[in-house]
């Protein structure tokens, strides 16, 4: 995902270039200046937003795989309890007794399930605050993009309304990127 942005950055860098005026100072050497500006600009917002995407893709995959390790966890628990309580069960049916060591057995498994359960619903809402999080980044990087390639159009076809419309665009997925990493921190 990153290095399809720094591509995206690296050819809009080189058409830009190739359309600044050498020793122009005219005002189209001027519009040409703010838009290449303008342009790194956004190309630098939508770096920063590939990088904390990939971060809170990860930050995703741990709290997933914390969250299976404990539900597993869990069901192991709970599987335990229903053996234990089958063979009281058949024990009390055949007029047996049931060794009270295995009771206080059942009653720590039950203590350690509602502890699992509560950690799982911490671990479950931790990967949904990442997934917004990530997709916030996905959305502002997306805009960004579009941003960047809306100034190289508007560079190829001398239309200034295109790069204000640009940098709109490029102003809302910055902010949306900024809102992402305020909810990361």
């Amino acid at each position: 995902m990153a290095s399809e942005f720094e591509e995206a950055a690296e050819a809009t860098q080189v058409l830009i270039s190739d359309k600044i005026p050498e020793g122009g100072s005219g005002e189209e050497s001027h519009w040409v200046n703010r838009v290449a500006l303008s342009t790194m600009i956004m190309a630098l917002f939508s770096a920063v937003g590939s990088l904390l995407a990939g971060v809170t893709a990860n930050d995703i995959l741990v709290d997933r795989t914390m969250e299976i390790l404990e539900v597993s966890r869990l069901e192991s628990d709970r599987v335990s309890i229903e053996l234990l309580e089958s063979k009281h069960q058949i024990l009390t049916a055949m007029d047996q007794s049931v060794d009270p060591s295995e009771i206080e057995k059942i009653q720590r498994y039950k203590a350690t399930i509602e502890e699992l359960k509560a950690e799982v619903e911490v671990e479950e809402s931790k990967a949904q605050m990442a997934i917004l999080e990530h997709e916030l980044f996905a959305i502002g990087v997306t805009l960004l993009s579009v941003a960047i390639t809306l100034g190289g159009i508007s560079l190829i076809g001398h239309r200034k309304g295109i790069w204000k419309i640009g940098l709109l665009v490029g102003v809302i997925g910055a902010c949306i990127v900024g809102v992402a990493a305020f909810k990361m921190i």
